[in-house]
């Protein structure tokens, strides 16, 4: 995800969650999609094959050639040395999560985990708790699944760790950003 935050370029590489319906959702095979939200045109969607082994091989070999012969341009017109890394974490919005845990099947769990989702200002929009449903090795732990209301990573974060040092979970808990509709 990219956008222009203070006209400089935001920019985060990470694994989202997505409408299945959506855009994105419904891209198949060695598709690639990019969709562009604009001010002024609304949502433009660009979609075209992607790269499989052929293609992504020639395009590596291309690159090492072009370079090696000194025409290849540098990214975004910068040698590498001069592009850095932006250390300032603000410009990602709060935003939604999906949390799956593995709570372990022992009366207080659900209310100690809450608890320290509170903690950490984490609200909670949907919970879904299947006590029927467990992983094949996690019988004693029951899988559940919370959407959070907006929040910003380092509470995530920081609700994470506290978790894990826990003796709640039977298994490291999943969080995944939750892709927002534009």
């Amino acid at each position: 995800k990219s956008s222009l935050v203070e006209g400089s370029i935001s920019k985060e590489i990470s694994p989202m969650l997505v409408k299945e319906d959506g855009s994105l959702g419904t891209v198949e095979g060695v598709s690639n999609v990019v969709c562009i939200n604009t001010d002024y045109n609304g949502t433009l969607i660009l979609e075209g094959e992607g790269a499989g082994e052929g293609p992504t091989s020639a395009s590596v070999l291309s690159d090492i050639v072009d370079f090696a012969q000194g025409i290849k341009s540098h990214l975004f017109n910068k040698p590498f040395d001069d592009l850095f890394d932006s250390t300032n974490n603000n410009e990602i919005s709060k935003r939604c999560y999906y949390l799956r845990v593995f709570l372990v099947d022992q009366k207080g769990s659900m209310a100690k985990f809450t608890s320290i989702l509170e903690k950490n200002g984490i609200s909670i929009d949907q919970v879904i708790q299947r006590g029927d449903l467990h992983l094949k090795d996690e019988k004693n732990s029951t899988p559940v699944i919370i959407l959070t209301h907006p929040v910003d990573s380092d509470s995530i974060n920081s609700a994470f760790s506290e978790l894990i040092k826990t003796d709640l979970i039977s298994l490291n808990p999943i969080f995944l950003p939750v892709l927002k509709d534009n």
